[in-house]
């Protein structure tokens, strides 16, 4: 008969629990610094279970990649992030934690300070294990974990068996221990094997044990195999995206389905798939592209001087099957020439190395909702989607014959399609014919910044009619905070009644910040949280409003109605920005009319660009549109 050892397989999450120091509380900076793990020996089902600090043994890259901060364990329920993880010289883990801002997080900040929430605990997968005491007797097998890799840090309310000092806070995945020592004449295991299984005779291990390990075993199974079936399928649905082989390396690291969607998220933000290196240009053609050559050309009709840039334009439309309106420029290209430096010549410097991500992080520096934390979506070809989580799976109570009805969570799609923005500007006729490098500089900036612009005014307000996509404040669903029948002044009421919305629908996570109008700032700086008490509703700070960070933009408008008050009002958003997407695709075409304007001598540069923009959750947005701040 044979006795179950610790197979891989089943060894794959496991968890111990430790007690921090209230001392190591930094109140003000919301973090705390905990020891997760040392050498002592913990028993499990198996024996004496010691994991090894020794340099290399220990993979810490997840938790020094963002890793979550979770309250029990439960990945639905993230209160902080890990600033850093480290091994100490004294052979502990340690960890230094930061809490967020949510309802949920400040709650359990607060237990932390008072020391009701004192306990931590370690999530962790084995890798490689061996047997340590191979000639043991009665008192059990001792086992070196030689390679392992935390993954996540839980503050837990009880602990499964805190006499040990450092225990265990969840059972692995065997729920019936068998007695742990073998038959003496079975110790015989090479000290470098990894545990699996040994013999032993039927009188060692009682029958029922034995029976209950077996299907105890034969239920691990069962649920691996609708893991692994439930992880292929998604990973079938978004194949386009890379899904069957995120899928394979969730399911080969032990992961969760919420991991393999956020791969899946991940792999729809890669860099661009159409840039100019692949259009094969050279260092040097990238460098000598100019785009007033261009316009030039293209005012004028005479393309023999601008043969490169007319190359590239010529490419671009076999590339996107369509021809250009006027010509096509990359606008990794646009952006090559800036970094930041002297906003009179254009709001930069001339950069001579080439940075095909430069336009998106030039995208996230200037658009308001992008600084905020907005999902940038670059580099796309043709529609996409985008997974969204519509229902979680029902919680049911049965007797004790009864059986449960099968539930699923369910999830939708976001599309998003191209959608064509337009945006103006006029240089003079001899500017154009211009080559120096500032003006060739300043020409890039006026693109940009009017393109810029077009983009946080739809985010914002879009009307989702026509072409046009739909912004936060017309998209239905999000949550609504009313001043008054004819709008009015916002007090501190109303500007908590936002976040209290967010975290209501269990969406105060993320990037949290507000955003407003200057006017807004200016009424909310002089205006009282309460009558007769100091401390004025706006803060002085990085985080003035509740809180929070709250940005300032004259794309927010100031013309909203409410009743009465017409064109006067203004809104105040809040939200979880990393739930705005803003989807980009690759070329900028440019047309040049040198006939409109002839008369002044100018000429209309005309710049039109695919986006979208689409709110993924409604639940992680919430406004008040009746600011009266005329």
């Amino acid at each position: 008969m044979k006795k179950m050892k610790p197979d891989k397989a089943q060894m794959q999450q496991m968890s111990r629990f430790a007690v921090f120091q209230r001392e190591s509380v930094d109140v003000e900076k919301r973090t705390v610094e905990v020891a997760f793990s040392s050498e002592e020996s913990v028993r499990r089902w198996f024996g004496d279970e010691v994991l090894s600090h020794a340099q290399g043994a220990v993979d810490l890259s997840r938790l020094n990649d963002g890793g979550a901060v979770l309250f029990n364990h439960d990945w639905d329920d993230q209160i902080g992030i890990i600033e850093r993880a480290w091994i100490d010289a004294d052979k502990r883990g340690r960890a230094l934690v930061r809490f967020g801002n949510g309802t949920k997080a400040t709650e359990k900040f607060q237990d932390v300070q008072d020391g009701i929430l004192r306990h931590i605990s370690v999530g962790y997968r084995v890798e490689d294990m061996v047997l340590d005491n191979p000639d043991t007797d009665d008192e059990g097998y001792r086992y070196i974990v030689t390679r392992w890799m935390p993954y996540e840090i839980s503050f837990v309310t009880v602990p499964a068996d805190p006499t040990v000092g450092v225990g265990r806070s969840v059972e692995p995945f065997i729920e019936n221990p068998v007695n742990p020592t073998p038959e003496k004449g079975n110790r015989n295991m090479d000290k470098n094997q990894t545990p699996t299984t040994v013999e032993t005779s039927a009188a060692a291990i009682p029958a029922a044990a034995a029976t209950d390990t077996n299907n105890t075993a034969e239920r691990g199974m069962q649920n691996e195999r609708a893991r692994v079936s439930e992880l292929l399928a998604i990973g079938r649905s978004y194949a386009a995206h890379g899904g069957i082989e995120a899928a394979e390396k969730v399911i080969k690291e032990g992961g969760s389905e919420a991991q393999l969607r956020a791969a899946i998220m991940a792999n729809m933000q890669t860099k661009p798939t159409v840039t100019a290196g692949e259009i094969g240009m050279t260092d040097k053609e990238q460098r000598e592209f100019s785009l007033l050559r261009a316009m030039s050309a293209a005012a004028t009709g005479k393309w023999d001087k601008a043969g490169l840039e007319r190359e590239v334009s010529e490419e671009l439309e076999k590339r996107h099957g369509r021809a250009a309106a006027g010509f096509f420029v990359p606008t990794d290209l646009i952006a090559r020439a800036y970094s930041k430096g002297n906003a009179a010549n254009g709001g930069n410097v001339i950069e001579n190395d080439f940075r095909e991500d430069l336009f998106i992080e030039l995208l996230r520096n200037r658009l308001a909702v992008a600084q905020l934390g907005a999902t940038v979506l670059d580099g796309l070809v043709g529609d996409i989607t985008i997974p969204k989580h519509l229902t979680g799976n029902t919680v049911q109570w049965v007797d004790e014959n009864g059986s449960a009805t099968e539930s699923n969570a369910t999830f939708g799609q976001m599309s998003l399609k191209p959608k064509t923005v337009t945006a103006n500007t006029e240089l003079s006729r001899k500017f154009i014919l211009q080559s120096s490098l500032s003006a060739e500089q300043f020409a890039r900036s006026e693109l940009l910044k009017a393109m810029m612009l077009g983009i946080d005014l739809a985010a914002i307000n879009g009307k989702g009619t026509g072409n046009e996509p739909t912004g936060i404040l017309n998209t239905a669903g999000i949550g609504a905070v009313e001043i008054g029948a004819n709008g009015g002044a916002p007090e501190w009421k109303h500007i908590v009644a936002l976040e209290s919305a967010i975290a209501a629908a269990n969406a105060d996570i993320g990037d949290l910040a507000y955003i407003t109008n200057a006017r807004v700032r200016g009424l909310l700086k002089t205006k009282l949280k309460a009558d007769g008490v100091s401390g004025y509703i706006w803060q002085d700070g990085a985080t003035p409003l509740n809180g929070y960070r709250c940005a300032v933009s004259n794309q927010i408008p100031s013309n909203l109605t409410k009743g009465t008050a017409a064109n006067k009002c203004s809104p105040l958003i809040f939200g979880n920005w990393s739930d705005l997407m803003i989807a980009h695709w690759g070329v900028l075409d440019v047309i040049v009319d040198p006939y409109t304007k002839s008369t002044t001598g100018a000429v209309r540069i005309t710049t039109l660009q695919d986006v979208d923009i689409a709110v993924r959750h409604v639940e992680s947005f919430a406004a008040i549109k009746d600011i009266a701040a005329a």
